[in-house]
């Protein structure tokens, strides 16, 4: 009779034994899932306060008009000026160039050195336009800015995005 008692004893404590280790494991892992989801959004919310200081305009925009007697002249973006206004360097930028009517997009991303705190730069976009692209002009054009992020690389600052309408008149030569 002594011997029925001790199974339940061992049972009992082999339980409270895999329930102890599984709450370990358990720790353990949420313990690090909390760290690493920290460390991502203290990098994250570091990003958009670095973006969030940047202040750039863009100064001009200078358009060549390509083609002539029998074939069709066709506008393509050749330089954007920019110039920085913060202290921050910018390390490239996307730009996007959008004709009047088609709502054709062209993106390029080009900067050969970066634009240094309180500088300005000219950026020569190099995409070629697709077929039928800028007969009728480019009409906006659009800066988004990379900047460096320690530990990250660079990154692209989405939430900034510098618009530069073109007009008649302007000297872009773009109309």
């Amino acid at each position: 009779m002594s011997k029925r008692g001790i199974t339940p004893l061992i049972a009992t404590v082999l339980l409270i034994g895999f329930t102890i280790a599984l709450a370990a494991i358990i720790i353990t892992w949420g313990g690090q899932f909390v760290r690493k989801t920290q460390e991502r959004v203290g990098i994250e919310s570091e990003l958009q306060l670095s973006c969030s200081q940047l202040n750039f305009d863009i100064d001009s925009v200078s358009c060549v008009r390509i083609g002539g007697i029998g074939v069709p002249i066709t506008t393509k973006l050749d330089t954007v000026r920019v110039s920085s206004n913060t202290a921050q360097a910018i390390s490239g930028f996307i730009l996007r160039a959008q004709s009047n009517r088609t709502r054709l997009i062209v993106v390029d991303s080009a900067i050969t050195t970066p634009l240094p705190p309180f500088g300005a730069a000219t950026l020569t976009f190099t995409t070629q336009s697709p077929p039928g692209w800028g007969t009728e002009g480019v009409g906006e054009v659009q800066a988004i800015p990379k900047i460096i992020s320690p530990g990250q690389g660079e990154q692209v600052c989405s939430s900034v995005i510098i618009n530069y309408r073109t007009s008649v008149g302007d000297g872009s030569n773009c109309q």
